[in-house]
């Protein structure tokens, strides 16, 4: 190998432990078999981010193109929208889906893009050499149905692909999910995301964020609801409880927050610790409707690593 792709390789592998710490708020952990592709977490909405990413049983619309592709069979209609993200550190983050309905069901469409901005290159001594980028996409097909009045499936397919400097990377992917409407109030949600083979940046391969999600949701007079979700990923050996609220307190507003720990001992059984790890986190956020446009914007601190902030819109047509 020579030493330009040794340090190409060198390069990557720093950038993914900057996204990790990014995305967690954690130390970083360099075990072998942990995932990457590390962008695939990160929420693409601001309402479901307000919520803490307890999303999977309440996911509908654009949402529902990242957390459960069963929820697009709610709103027959055709919808389309988009969401900028101030990512920590400078990165940005951008989003953009569009659902639209078909005789048997709902298709979908979407794409997310992560980008660094420029790095500075360094050579294994140290000294300057030429800047690099370092840029994310995931391109998505989807499609949903509905078996009956209270059971619907769906269905992703994604095309990844990651860059540094001049190498790449691809792969795909297929996350499943579905939902059931066991009441008028109460609701409940699973989903299988990043299941697909193992990527080969140069001639290192890394697994994708294998991801499974529980979630439930409660309505209440129309103006309030409760979430919540249960995570999995057995790559990073991870477990995390999420739960959010949302407030209606006029027709056009809609006040949210919500909450990330890391699985408790009660839940999980883990009799080595009952406390929660760095990886807390509350955020919040706000939305208004105005006929068949809606916009909404999140806010979520990263402890020392800054503040990450999201605006969404979306129509209806």
């Amino acid at each position: 190998m020579t030493d330009n792709k040794m340090r190409i390789i060198k390069i990557c592998f720093l950038a993914a432990a900057v996204n990790f710490l990014l995305l967690t708020g954690a130390p970083l952990s360099a075990e072998t078999g942990k995932s990457g592709a590390s962008f695939l977490k990160i929420a693409p909405t601001a309402g479901s981010e307000a919520m803490g990413g307890a999303y999977t049983a309440a996911a509908s619309g654009i949402g529902a193109l990242y957390y459960n592709p069963a929820g697009m069979v709610y709103g027959r209609q055709t919808q389309a929208g988009f969401t900028h993200t101030a990512w920590i550190q400078g990165m940005t983050y951008d989003f953009a889906g569009s659902i639209v309905p078909v005789m048997w069901g709902n298709l979908g469409i979407s794409v997310i893009s992560m980008r660094s901005g420029e790095i500075d290159g360094r050579d294994s001594d140290g000294s300057k050499t030429a800047d690099f980028e370092s840029s994310d996409t995931a391109f998505t097909v989807s499609a949903a149905r509905e078996l009956n009045g209270k059971n619907m499936l769906g269905v992703n397919v994604k095309f990844i692909r990651q860059t540094i400097a001049d190498e790449s990377a691809e792969g795909f992917a297929v996350d499943m999910g579905a939902m059931r409407a066991l009441t008028d109030k109460v609701s409940v949600g699973l989903s299988v995301r990043n299941l697909g083979p193992d990527m080969k940046f140069i001639e290192e391969k890394y697994p994708l964020p294998l991801t499974f999600t529980l979630g439930g949701m409660f309505k209440f007079a129309g103006v309030f609801g409760l979430t919540a979700d249960m995570a999995y990923e057995p790559v990073d050996e991870k477990k995390t409880f999420r739960m959010g609220m949302q407030l209606a307190p006029a027709r056009f507003m809609v006040l949210r927050a919500g909450y990330m720990m890391k699985a408790v001992s009660a839940v999980y059984g883990d009799t080595e610790s009952d406390d929660f790890d760095d990886e807390e986190g509350i955020g919040g956020g706000v939305g208004f409707n105005f006929g068949s446009y809606a916009l909404d914007y999140s806010i979520k601190p990263y402890a020392d690593l800054g503040t990450s902030q999201r605006v969404s819109f979306r129509v209806g047509f």
